[in-house]
């Protein structure tokens, strides 16, 4: 990782900013939405984990995957003849199981069910919006 911000590349800029975009709205709104009943410890609990792990695992899916693989401007791939959408039913399942997750983790800090619904959505939708702006980077995906 010591390398990752040393070559020019527009698609770890985009995600680094949307990464930190997502990490910073995620506290705000955490914060700014929480009704008395929210345990404050809890919820720093779960934003500080939420943001090391989507951090973590971005930084971590680009070194590992995406670096792998030749670069090319944003564009969009229409994957019918090879997977029959199937990466797309990934990238959905996931995000409603990551946005499941973020909600459940919102309710346990004493987030009300509506304003949890709302943040688990967000964390959700922030999380795989990374994915496919990295996968519209990417030469053989789009």
């Amino acid at each position: 990782m010591s390398g990752y911000f040393n070559t020019y590349d527009p698609s770890r800029k985009i995600a680094v900013c949307l990464f930190l975009l997502i990490l910073t709205s995620n506290m705000v709104f955490g914060k700014s939405c929480s009704p008395d009943s929210t345990n404050k410890k809890r919820l720093t609990k779960v934003l500080i984990a939420q943001g090391a792990l989507y951090g973590g695992s971005l930084v971590g899916l680009e070194s590992l995957w995406y670096s792998n693989y030749s670069r090319s401007s944003f564009h969009f791939f229409n994957d019918n003849q090879e997977w029959l959408q199937i990466d797309k039913a990934g990238h959905a399942v996931t995000g409603y199981t990551l946005s499941q997750l973020s909600k459940d983790t919102y309710l346990w800090s004493g987030m009300t069910p509506k304003k949890a619904s709302i943040m688990g959505s967000l964390a959700g939708f922030s999380y795989l919006a990374v994915i496919e702006i990295l996968d519209g980077f990417s030469t053989n995906w789009g």
